[in-house]
């Protein structure tokens, strides 16, 4: 075979990369996406342009939640899956007194990290 894909298969390791870049993939925007639709459904509040670098903190920290929690379960860490969430609570300890933040926290929260196992196992059969 002397197309590119025919020579990257005969790398050893090429399905495995192929597996982990579509995971990783699908973990970043189209996992934020999904997320952010979820939290839309529950808030009928529109977020101003002040909170706007909020936003984009809160989602980057879901990714790299949903990146590590991957890892984790590639790993078969699962228990430490638990630290990862204890973690990002303690962070956001003291906003856990608004109720509406409770609730927004932790239906995203949950959304991201049922999205990140999900994926991360049914992907993790192909490795």
């Amino acid at each position: 075979m002397n197309t590119f894909y025919g020579c990257c298969q005969e790398y050893e390791y090429f399905n495995t990369l192929v597996i982990y870049f579509l995971l990783f993939t699908l973990l970043s925007e189209p996992a934020a996406t999904l997320t952010k639709k979820v939290l839309a459904l529950i808030s009928n509040k529109r977020f101003e342009r002040s909170n706007i670098f909020e936003l984009k903190a809160g989602a980057m920290i879901g990714k790299l939640e949903r990146m590590i929690v991957a890892i984790l379960v590639l790993n078969n860490q699962y228990g430490a899956i638990g630290l990862v969430m204890t973690a990002k609570s303690i962070a956001r300890f003291k906003q856990m007194e608004n109720k509406n933040f409770a609730e927004k926290y932790l239906v995203g929260t949950l959304t991201s990290l049922f999205i990140a196992l999900i994926i991360s196992m049914i992907l993790k059969k192909y490795i």
